[in-house]
């Protein structure tokens, strides 16, 4: 991540305190940050988070998703990151969410790999 200071809009800047580590924007930094956190932390963000989603995606649905940037942009990562831990806390009550696969060998086929293995569990097109 570059030197810049990312924060979020005013009426969320108590959230501010999560943005370095919960802001990431891909999928998989997400997925490394909830993994190599420990609950307490996990649910702290999402206690924080949950109540608010409501305002938060109302003042999101003011942009054009092409048009995010700043502020705007960091609000997004933050919401993409509470996705990311939510199923932890609401169904798992622990950092891994379990499945039949680790879930660092999940290549969204949306994000750059160089090194993408032979075979990847999302279609190809």
């Amino acid at each position: 991540m570059s030197n810049q200071i990312r924060e979020l809009p005013e009426q969320f800047k108590e959230l501010n305190v999560f943005v370095d580590d919960w802001c990431f924007p891909s999928q998989m930094e997400r997925t490394k940050a909830r993994q190599e956190s420990n609950m307490k932390d996990i649910t702290a963000f999402y206690e924080a988070m949950e109540p608010k989603m409501q305002e938060i995606l109302d003042y999101l649905d003011t942009f054009a998703i092409d048009e995010l940037e700043g502020e705007a942009m960091t609000l997004l990562e933050l919401t993409y990151a509470l996705a990311e831990i939510a199923p932890a806390v609401e169904m798992f009550g622990q950092k891994y969410v379990t499945s039949t696969f680790n879930a660092m060998d999940f290549l969204p086929t949306h994000e750059p790999y160089l090194k993408r293995p032979k075979m990847s569990i999302a279609p190809q097109y």
